[in-house]
């Protein structure tokens, strides 16, 4: 078993390494964008860096973002912050929950859009920083994806998906599209 020096060691080595390229570890799963946007190739999709109500400016989302009601909302909401509602989307529930990466290594298994939770030791946001920075972890983010009436929603305080109801309350909101209209 390595020591927890080792540990460390190799968790700052693949940071530096895969953090200055603005990659993943993935295998290059992503290309960072112009206008604080990254190309997402596994879902051939394009990703907005910060969540809605936010700026990309300098390496950094400025701003503060804004929590929704529901998932079904957003309609008149992306057309308050200036989107194109036939062009941005709320991602899907599988998009969405890809974008958790645990620091610990560990993550439990994600069943019918419930789990992935990262385990052992980890720290929040469960993202990747350099691409999406200044990730909220005060609520989780929603999914176009339904459960039960409601929506599926990841949480990036501990990487957990699962159906959010009225109950949980306002969530955030990050918004993909199609790479064909990039």
């Amino acid at each position: 078993m390595k020591s927890f020096f080792e540990k460390v060691v190799f968790t700052i080595f693949l940071t530096a390494f895969f953090g200055s390229n603005s990659q993943s570890a993935e295998g290059y799963r992503f290309i960072v964008g112009e206008n604080g946007t990254v190309l997402d190739k596994k879902f051939n999709v394009v990703w907005k860096r910060c969540a809605l109500g936010q700026q990309y400016k300098n390496s950094k989302c400025v701003g503060s973002a804004k929590k929704i009601d529901m998932a079904m909302e957003t309609g008149s909401l992306f057309k308050r912050y200036g989107y194109k509602v036939d062009e941005w989307r709320l991602p899907t529930a599988t998009e969405l929950a890809s974008l958790v990466e645990c620091t610990s290594g560990e993550k439990s298994t994600l069943s019918y859009g419930e789990g992935g939770q990262c385990l052992g030791e980890f720290m929040a946001p469960t993202t990747n920083t350099a691409l999406f920075p200044d990730t909220p972890t005060d609520a989780a983010f929603w999914s176009s994806t339904i459960c039960g009436g409601f929506s599926l929603a990841t949480n990036f305080t501990d990487g957990w998906s699962g159906c959010y109801t009225l109950n949980d309350g306002p969530q955030y909101v990050r918004l993909v599209k199609g790479s064909e209209n990039e």
